[in-house]
């Protein structure tokens, strides 16, 4: 029974758009200057030029999601955000090296993450791949460096909250679904 019913919805939506597509040459023969034009968007995987710093969170009495910044009007009124939070260090690094972004073309994505305060982290880039259900994600490679295995030693569970923020073209940052971190040591 389920199966025929979503046959049935298939070939209604597929009926659909043909009819939808074949108006479009026909109101293009009326009017000989315009063209008629199909744009297909594919989700796929690749290597995305982005560049990216990761940044220590100093405020601990507030964070923040997962946030994108596509307009420069969202970019200052973020400033002003991170102004009255008290959050000078993320305020200056921001305008000092995102404040120049062409957000016609790129957009800024911060992505909060806690790691351990005892190991070097350094962006490498950011790898767009499917995952199990069919999403596309956005991975954000950092290599992370530092000696934790000194025999005799040992260091306190502590992790704290950065940010790791990516500038992303606006391309690629529309399809992503989620970005998730992948280290490389």
């Amino acid at each position: 029974m389920r199966n025929n019913v979503r046959k049935k919805m298939r070939l209604l939506c597929l009926l659909f758009a043909m009819v939808l597509l074949a108006g479009v040459p026909a109101a293009a023969k009326d009017r000989k200057n315009q063209k008629a034009a199909a744009e297909n968007v594919v989700k796929k995987e690749m290597v995305c030029k982005t560049n990216g710093t990761i940044y220590q969170w100093k405020n601990d009495s507030w964070r923040i999601k997962k946030k994108t910044i596509r307009t420069k009007k969202e970019f200052e009124k973020f400033q002003t955000v991170l102004k009255k939070k008290q959050e000078k260090g993320l305020r200056k690094m921001l305008k000092k090296q995102y404040a120049g972004t062409n957000f016609k073309k790129k957009s800024i994505v911060l992505v909060p993450r806690l790691f351990s305060p005892y190991m070097n982290y350094k962006y490498k880039g950011m790898v767009t791949k499917f995952d199990a259900k069919g999403k596309l994600v956005g991975e954000i490679q950092i290599e992370r460096s530092g000696n934790m295995d000194k025999p005799g030693v040992s260091y306190p569970a502590i992790v704290k909250t950065y940010v790791v923020v990516v500038r992303v073209p606006k391309a690629q940052e529309a399809m992503i679904d989620y970005y998730q971190i992948a280290f490389q040591d």
